[in-house]
């Protein structure tokens, strides 16, 4: 059986859908109200966007359940080797 071991921290390059783009407004738009100036760029639906692992669970999180429309995509991972992506072989 092979593991992987992902770090939180590790890079992700996700092409959202327009649920998933709407989401990612939402959260700038919360946090950062009437500063849309400084939001970091939000590129269209179905072009890359990335982010930290993490900080792509906490915008999306709440709507990545059955019943909800699809909010990604496609992803990749993107890290230096034995950094943030770990595989094992047992």
């Amino acid at each position: 059986m092979s593991k992987v071991r992902i770090n939180l921290n590790a890079t992700v390059t996700v092409r959202l859908t327009d649920a998933g783009r709407d989401m990612v407004v939402a959260h700038y738009r919360d946090i950062l109200p009437g500063m849309d100036d400084i939001w970091p760029k939000i590129p269209a639906a179905g072009e890359p966007y990335q982010d930290q692992l993490w900080s792509l669970m906490h915008m999306l999180g709440p709507k990545l359940t059955m019943g909800h429309p699809p909010m990604i995509e496609s992803m990749t991972f993107t890290a230096p080797v034995g950094m943030c992506v770990e595989v094992a072989n047992d």
